[in-house]
């Protein structure tokens, strides 16, 4: 049977279009079944802080002009990962 492994990993994120500079972290479990073949099961999360500029007259990134930011909070994924190393 393979080696598992155990992998963590955080830093910053830079968004597009005024979102800004977020943080990222996430882990990973995964396997290798051969030196060529491995499979990983994957968390990833990130935090964004809400948008606070911009015109936002024609909708934009405000929520149609009013001025109530529309992108801001916690995320996050799960993922399998498979891979064959060449």
């Amino acid at each position: 049977m393979g080696k598992a492994y155990l992998h963590g990993q955080a830093g910053a994120g830079f968004g597009e279009e005024n979102l800004g500079t977020s943080f990222w972290y996430g882990a990973g479990l995964g396997i290798n079944f051969t030196k060529r073949i491995d499979a990983e099961f994957r968390y990833a999360g990130w935090k964004q802080n809400e948008v606070n500029s911009g015109e936002g007259s024609n909708g934009g990134i405000y929520n149609g002009g009013t001025g109530t930011p529309v992108y801001g909070g916690h995320y996050s994924t799960l993922g399998l990962r498979v891979a064959v190393n060449f």
